[in-house]
């Protein structure tokens, strides 16, 4: 990465080969017993220096050491793991020390820098630190009562510094990390806010709908360490506090919204039973959809489920309404390709809600209107042939039937004109039919509709029904 003018130094230049070199003497006598103490001493010529400079040139630094011909996390990695290794046989404190300094390497240098948090993940780090997090669990050494100590903590930092990067969170996935940080977040005490904001960035979309009391306890954790953590620290927990909290109403906010003006809504989130949920309720609940509205941050994009339902809605033809709910969330991978086919709009605080929402139930209403006269064409054609009825009927629309039926009672000259003229009923025969299935159609029998007043009143009844409807 370049540097501004302003933050180039001298020195940086020396630190970054010193740094290198570092590296390249530790990996060169790696793995070996009688080097622990001077690899633990070369160690400090990679961290010192680096805790001199600011931010972006700490980013720089630990993006050099993260080049593929320097490979400092690969190294980290296998030293990390022969030192766990050695630990199952016997605890040595210069082993130890070793590992405590490898993993403060490691935090800090994936700290500043996207590129050597994901050479970590890559080079396996992620079910190593998890697995050491079982051990830790499962061990006499854990009390729910009690702050972590040893080692957890940097492992607990390590894997936050890792989480907030979207391409290493598949590695938590793999590695059921969610399970292990979960036991940290419930403990009575309140936890160290790294796992707290671990375990915000790596719960997928499923993982906060099972469980509704784990993400209230995180989206409460997280706000009140946002008020009280370093943001220099710790960088992103107050926007990631509202963000989370923000995606968590949004469902029931579009919900309520859509319910409250008389929409049948299906949703997810409110209606999945995690013991049965199967595809085939997704599938349907698509396929009775007059639309689906497909909500976008980060942990949509990554949810398998929500890709599922807009590629199957895609697949059926449904309309697909993509609204983004996440602050500074820019649509990528396959939610990027839906926005380049369809409008998308901005429920999160960049945008207005309720403006936003008005727009959707228009576009909606627009859809319910076309299916109200696609069903009455189908029903035109059932009845065109239940009563053998002949003529070009296909133009017809429910309100002309309305029509035609005050002005057969009205004005009967111009009813049998407009018949025979336009819909082709030409012959006494085509005529007798038509009048006759139009006297019998339910919709003019009910409610004993049986006078002209009554049915005149009936029929602007209807005509106020199916202007309701289609609104």
């Amino acid at each position: 990465m370049a540097l501004r003018k302003e933050e180039s130094s001298k020195d940086l230049g020396k630190v970054a080969s010193g740094m290198i070199e570092a590296i390249a003497t530790i990996k060169g006598r790696a793995m070996s017993e009688s080097a622990i103490p001077d690899n633990a001493a070369l160690l400090k010529e990679v961290k010192i220096p680096y805790c001199k400079f600011v931010k972006r040139q700490r980013r720089y630094l630990s993006d050099r050491l993260a080049l593929e011909d320097v490979g400092a996390p690969q190294l980290f990695v296998n030293e990390i793991e022969w030192l766990l290794t050695r630990k199952v046989k016997s605890t040595k404190p210069e082993e130890e020390d070793h590992l405590r300094k490898i993993y403060h390497c490691c935090d800090v240098l994936s700290s500043t820098s996207q590129t050597f948090a994901e050479g970590l993940a890559k080079a396996g780090i992620v079910p190593v630190l998890v697995g050491e997090l079982d051990k830790y669990l499962s061990s006499n050494q854990f009390d729910r009562w009690k702050t972590p100590d040893g080692t957890i903590p940097d492992i607990l930092a390590i894997l936050y510094n890792l989480s907030k990067y979207a391409s290493n969170r598949g590695f938590f996935r793999a590695s059921k990390a969610v399970e292990s940080l979960k036991i940290f977040v419930l403990a009575p005490l309140h936890p160290e806010a790294h796992v707290v904001l671990a375990m915000a960035n790596v719960m997928s979309i499923e993982d906060f709908n099972k469980d509704k009391n784990l993400c209230q306890r995180i989206i409460t954790l997280i706000t009140r360490l946002s008020k009280q953590i370093d943001p220099d620290r710790i960088e992103g927990a107050t926007d990631l506090a509202a963000g989370i909290a923000r995606i968590a109403v949004y469902d029931s906010e579009m919900k309520n919204t859509l319910q409250t003006n008389g929409y049948k809504v299906h949703m997810e989130a409110f209606e999945r039973d995690v013991s049965t949920y199967k595809l085939e309720a997704m599938a349907e609940a698509v396929d009775n959809a007059a639309a689906v509205l497909v909500c976008m941050s980060q942990k949509d994009e990554e949810s398998a489920d929500c890709r599922r339902v807009c590629e199957y809605a895609k697949a059926s033809g449904i309309d697909i309404i993509p609204v983004v709910v996440e602050d500074q969330y820019k649509p990528d991978a396959w939610l990027g390709k839906l926005c380049e086919t369809n409008p998308h709009f901005n429920l999160s605080s960049g945008g207005n809600f309720e403006n936003d929402m008005a727009w959707i139930m228009s576009k909606l209403g627009e859809k319910r209107k076309d299916e109200a006269r696609l069903k009455f064409k189908k029903e035109i054609q059932t009845w065109k042939q239940k009563n053998n009825i002949e003529g070009n009927l296909e133009k017809l629309e429910r309100e002309d039937l309305i029509f035609l039926h005050k002005a057969k009672e009205e004005a009967p000259s111009e009813f049998y004109k407009w018949i025979g003229d336009e819909l082709g009923q030409t012959t006494i025969s085509r005529k007798r039919k038509f009048c006759n299935a139009l006297e019998n159609l339910e919709s003019f029998q009910a409610r004993g509709q049986t006078t002209i007043a009554r049915k005149r009143k009936f029929c602007d009844d209807l005509e106020d029904l199916e202007s309701a409807s289609g609104q």
